[in-house]
């Protein structure tokens, strides 16, 4: 059993994992939401591109969510995409009324239009992740396939961003996320330096999933092990800036085994999508097979009931997926109870900003 970055979240819900272990089912930590299938980006490896369209989550459906979510026990709630968020209208006024009902929220945005509702963002978000995926135009062209133009866009709302967030005294955890792949890796270290002069708070780099439609198969890019670059974050950190690479086995270029057949941490994690259903995994939502419910016509706690009959592990499943060190840690814990146990008893973590999102 290994506790690490990908999963030590989890032990902050020391009443969660009881709870799991007692009945293998427990209540939500975390919602990830996405507000939109609308998106004013065109990235060639979008999860989700044979999806997009003009759909948003309606209004009534937000505005319940606002109270179903802290009722089912959800503490932090993603705000991501399906599409972009913010094409959303309603996205802001979501995002102030979970704030208002105590739930953290963390906004992932491609950041174009960041600058229209920048201060309220700033107010009622925890923590504000802005997907770039590159340091220069030409990478950005790769992964969002659009022009010089939208990155100078972004960096600028992201440097404004920044200088609000001081001129007002907020605490909001403002970062960027970088997918690796071969077409990314020369911007690592450019990314590392960036950012760092921006003044961001943090940069997360994680493994691009592509999709290879002759096998209709999701997998990573294999670039080997990046000791290197990780040896070299040292070197831009400082006490207001981090950088953390997720997904720990393929950074280290580790062999990929999935030790579990369910997967347990399905119930720790809702998924809802922008047509309003809720799913059994954030990377194969809108995929009907795995849709558990409509919020159209069913209430949340009546879905919440049926994921733990649809977790069973199927060769859908994503390698290295988001859950999969949780699962990990869980299937460890299930098989034995006292190193469940040991692990809270020597878990020692703060009051870490991001523990609700896991």
């Amino acid at each position: 059993m290994k506790i690490n970055k990908d999963n030590r979240k989890l032990l902050y819900h020391a009443s969660s994992i009881q709870e799991w272990l007692e009945q293998g089912i427990c209540q939500p930590v975390t919602a990830e939401i996405d507000p939109s299938l609308m998106c004013n980006n065109n990235c060639p490896e979008c999860t989700f591109r044979n999806y997009l369209k003009k759909q948003f989550i309606p209004w009534h459906i937000l505005e319940r969510l606002a109270t179903e979510l802290p009722a089912v026990g959800v503490k932090g709630v993603i705000i991501s995409g399906g599409g972009e968020p913010l094409t959303n209208p309603d996205t802001p006024r979501f995002i102030e009324s979970l704030a208002q009902v105590g739930i953290d929220v963390t906004l992932s945005t491609n950041g174009l239009t960041l600058d229209k509702n920048t201060e309220s963002l700033l107010a009622n978000c925890l923590r504000i992740r802005l997907s770039v995926d590159a340091a220069s135009p030409q990478v950005y062209l790769k992964t969002h396939g659009v022009h010089e133009v939208y990155f100078r866009r972004v960096l600028d709302n992201l440097q404004a961003a920044v200088r609000m967030k001081e001129n007002l005294g907020l605490k909001t955890d403002l970062g960027v996320s970088f997918l690796v792949s071969s077409e990314t890796k020369e911007d690592i270290i450019p990314a590392m330096e960036l950012f760092q002069e921006i003044g961001v708070n943090f940069i997360q780099f994680k493994p691009m999933q592509i999709y290879d439609e002759s096998q209709n198969r999701w997998y990573y890019d294999n670039i080997g092990p990046l000791e290197d670059y990780i040896a070299k974050k040292h070197s831009y950190e400082n006490d207001t800036f981090s950088i953390s690479f997720l997904r720990e086995k393929y950074f280290m270029g580790q062999e990929y085994r999935r030790n579990y057949t369910m997967c347990h941490g399905a119930c720790l994690d809702l998924v809802i999508g922008a047509d309003s259903k809720v799913y059994l995994c954030c990377h194969l939502k809108y995929n009907p097979n795995y849709c558990l419910g409509d919020l159209q016509s069913e209430s949340l706690a009546d879905i919440i009931e049926r994921i733990k009959s649809s977790s069973q592990v199927t060769r859908d499943c994503v390698p290295l997926c988001r859950l999969d060190a949780i699962n990990e840690l869980l299937e460890d814990f299930s098989k034995n109870a006292d190193n469940a146990i040991h692990a809270l008893n020597e878990f020692k973590g703060d009051d870490a900003l991001d523990k609700n999102w896991l």
